[in-house]
């Protein structure tokens, strides 16, 4: 097509020396100046002039290494344009490229009437072909200076997330409470990595310690999104964080009771009157009692209590432990003296089995002291052959029902005698086996 073009110029110039004065009938050498000023790095306005008609599209294009960047279309208005094209998401410090073109074949029937159909009447040092359309093209070279601290965050505008995580790092380094860099570095990390989108990542961490008010407005708008999230995880976080206090809190409560006697209630965190299956759920034994007679006897398999059940109900009747970490009324446990006892339960009773020689000559008997609140202390006496109490100590605690008192005097020392003749035939306090 250009050699057509130019064989038809060339007979033009031709014709024209045949008529006499006509020039290049109806040719027109294009003509085409451009300016720009930059806006802070922010907008660039570009301005031209041209002789081509009006009406005619102007097309201008920023690019780097041939990938357009920004790209804006206007028309020539008697003889001039007037375009801003927005610089936020252009590199700083690179080498940039400019390109405004005059499209002639995309224009109107009233422009394509004076520059031919495909801008073929169209010439001169800035005229392009492309295909089989003329433009007319000027391109200018300009890079967009900027320090290191806004060329960084003009990465992360551009959506360059990697990059721009690198560049802030840098920046930070030296200028590490700086609230901008820190809320860009946040939306930077936050696009460039999924794993950053949970409360307490670095991330949220920058962006929860800067105020809206502290950002640029650019950054604002930028940010808006990861804010709200962040509102939403953290109150999520806030809710799970209290429930599972509450969870710790209870679990601390039961553990506290697993270490707890109370009188006429419970020991080891387990209930008087529970059902047998109540029990069972607690700690799942390995082998279940026989239900044979009036009591059952149950070990607990996950802590050192043993358990007596009623036969008739299933319920629990009484509760028994050995074990010296379990404490009653803030003081007393297995292995603490019957005075301490006393003390803290004057309305007891002690009944005191037979005594039996030991083999270094010392008496050794095992006696109850009963209170009404509901506990019976096992107690091992140690004396003296002459009667002076060497040791009373207290071997198990039970916990029972609450109970009163029979103060008839012929039955109560009939149950005395009862509850000696029972331990001196077992040789020690009743002990289930």
């Amino acid at each position: 097509m250009r050699i057509a073009r130019l064989i038809a110029i060339f007979m033009l110039f031709w014709l024209a020396g045949v008529g006499g004065g006509c020039s290049l009938l109806g040719y027109t050498e294009a003509l085409l100046t451009v300016t720009i000023t930059n806006d802070n790095n922010q907008l660039l306005a570009v301005e031209g002039r041209s002789n081509l008609p009006d009406a005619t599209p102007v097309r201008i294009t920023l690019s780097e290494d041939g990938s357009s960047l920004v790209q804006n279309q206007t028309s020539l208005q008697k003889g001039s344009f007037v375009s801003t094209l927005d610089l936020g998401m252009v590199p700083g410090n690179s080498a940039l490229s400019l390109e405004v073109a005059l499209e002639p074949a995309n224009g109107p029937e009233s422009v394509r009437r004076q520059t031919g159909e495909y801008g073929q009447y169209l010439i001169g040092s800035q005229v392009e072909e492309e295909g089989k359309n003329y433009r007319v093209v000027e391109r200018l070279r300009l890079v967009l200076p900027m320090n290191r601290r806004e060329a960084a965050i003009r990465r992360v505008q551009m959506g360059n997330y990697g990059p721009g995580v690198a560049a802030l790092e840098d920046v930070l380094a030296v200028d590490p409470q700086n609230p901008e860099l820190q809320g860009w570095l946040a939306v930077a990390l936050l696009n460039r990595d999924p794993l950053e989108d949970v409360y307490g990542s670095r991330a949220y961490t920058l962006l929860e310690k800067i105020e809206p008010r502290q950002m640029s407005a650019l950054l604002r708008q930028r940010s808006a999104h990861w804010r709200d999230r962040l509102a939403l995880l953290r109150s999520e976080y806030q809710k799970k964080a209290q429930r599972q206090e509450e969870i710790e809190r209870h679990k601390a409560i039961l553990a506290a009771r697993k270490l707890e006697i109370v009188a006429g209630k419970s020991l080891g965190g387990v209930d008087l009157g529970l059902s047998a299956a109540s029990v069972y759920e607690m700690a799942v034994p390995e082998k279940y009692p026989l239900w044979r007679g009036e009591v059952i006897f149950y070990n607990m398999p996950d802590r050192p209590v043993s358990v007596y059940f009623d036969a008739k109900s299933g319920r629990v009747i009484e509760l028994n432990t050995e074990s010296p970490e379990y404490l009653l009324a803030g003081k007393l446990r297995v292995g603490s003296p019957l005075s301490d006892v006393e003390l803290i339960y004057p309305e007891g009773h002690l009944n005191m089995g037979m005594d039996r020689q030991l083999s270094d000559g010392n008496l050794m008997a095992y006696g109850e002291y009963s209170c009404p609140q509901g506990l019976i202390f096992h107690i091992k006496r140690i004396s003296m052959v002459d009667g002076l109490i060497l040791s009373d100590q207290v071997v198990s605690i039970s916990v029972v029902p609450p109970f009163e008192w029979v103060y008839d005097e012929d039955t109560r020392a009939e149950a005395e005698a009862e509850a000696a003749q029972e331990m001196v035939q077992q040789g020690s306090y009743p002990r289930a086996e």
